[in-house]
């Protein structure tokens, strides 16, 4: 299968996956939760991480199985790879595609459920589509695993709530807002931000038939702490 093609497969999965959302409940982020589990069962987390970072499908991983993995690495990685995220965004806006890989490799060796290296590889591996087809062919493999893991990612999200006030999308960083708007809600306008306490109200300029609101709402409690924990290093 061209790599075009595969790339093609993320919006089209995604968006099935929204579908398949407003037929299963919420599952809210229970924070004191996720903390109690990371450090009293480090490793039941970090075999989660693992298993969620595996590249196949595994049925048998249960909604708030991921949904400890994905916010319970959050607290493990304690945003260690940040830094190294802004630089691969330099990077990425710069067009130097293979630093961006480079990057986004050693962003997923601290955090391999970074939604933000994710999406910088599937970058990167666009930009070889593109300009450089000959070397393309070589990674379709990965290009799959990538949009296998960076698709559970997103549903996991997903799971959390609807976008309302009251069942906000649970998110670990800012960048996931984003991410979540323009890769799973599929709308790519956004007129502003504003911060009401522990949630972030993103107003859209657009909407779209998978979702018809004009504001959708995250619950940041996890950007908080990170932000609160860099400002206590300063």
């Amino acid at each position: 299968m061209e790599m075009k093609k595969i790339l093609i497969l993320l919006f089209l999965s995604v968006n099935l996956m929204i579908v398949a959302q407003t037929e299963r409940p919420i599952s809210p982020v229970d924070w004191d939760y996720i903390r109690t589990e990371v450090e009293h069962n480090p490793q039941r987390v970090k075999t989660l991480v693992e298993r969620m970072a595996l590249l196949r499908m595994d049925s048998t991983m249960t909604s708030q199985d991921r949904i400890l993995a994905f916010f319970g690495q959050s607290y493990i990685s304690c945003g260690e790879e940040m830094n190294v995220c802004r630089d691969m965004k330099d990077s990425l806006r710069c067009r130097k595609m293979e630093v961006v890989s480079e990057l986004a490799d050693s962003i997923l060796k601290v955090n391999p459920l970074s939604l933000d290296a994710l999406i910088g590889k599937l970058s990167y591996y666009s930009d070889l589509a593109n300009n450089h087809p000959d070397r393309s062919w070589s990674v379709e493999e990965d290009v799959k695993k990538t949009l296998l893991r960076t698709e559970l990612i997103l549903n996991t999200i997903a799971m959390t709530g609807d976008g309302s006030k009251i069942h906000p999308f649970a998110v670990t960083c800012v960048a996931d807002e984003y991410n979540f708007i323009r890769y799973y809600l599929k709308i790519s306008n956004i007129k502003g931000q504003a911060f009401l306490g522990d949630t972030d109200r993103i107003s859209l300029g657009e909407s779209n038939e998978f979702y018809k609101e004009k504001n959708v709402y995250f619950d940041i409690t996890r950007c908080l702490e990170l932000e609160q924990k860099g400002f206590s290093r300063k």
